[in-house]
């Protein structure tokens, strides 16, 4: 089975896909802003370029000691965005 992936996609095209398929599926599309989102700490919210460490795909905060896979803790900082906007109608 050939694998799938989203490089060389342009994000307009795959803008207009998650849009298509959440139509499809009765979801909302959420936008946030992404800035910092791979700097801060998903626990305690400190903002810190030194925390992520891109060749070992590793997330480490250097307040408050938490650590994670760099790649999830984008995505919670990045839920945790969408959450509230949510919350803000």
């Amino acid at each position: 089975m050939k694998s799938k992936n989203i490089e060389g996609v342009p994000y307009y095209g795959l803008q207009q896909k998650l849009e298509y398929k959440a139509r499809i599926a009765g979801c909302a599309v959420i936008y946030v802003d992404p800035k910092h989102t791979s700097q801060r700490c998903p626990a305690c919210g400190k903002v810190d370029k030194k925390s992520r460490d891109r060749e070992r795909h590793e997330y480490r905060c250097h307040s408050c000691g938490y650590s994670s896979n760099d790649d999830r803790a984008v995505a919670m900082n990045i839920r945790h965005r969408g959450l509230e906007k949510m919350k803000q109608g």
